[in-house]
């Protein structure tokens, strides 16, 4: 598991360009989080904003 960590430290640095001790300091679930984010435009729709949006509520 270590390495696990050890590498996605890695490829984070080689991709994002955050440095080990920004990555390491951060808490892996606010990694997953910022990792699982989905732009407003991916997110499901409430349906009933969606009526409202509609007039039909």
């Amino acid at each position: 598991m270590n390495e696990d960590i050890d590498y996605m430290a890695q490829q984070v640095l080689y991709n994002f360009g955050v440095m080990p001790t920004q990555f390491y300091e951060t808490s892996m679930s606010d990694y997953v989080a910022a990792q699982r984010a989905k732009a407003p435009k991916d997110r499901p729709i409430d349906p009933l904003l969606l009526a409202q949006s509609a007039g039909l509520a």
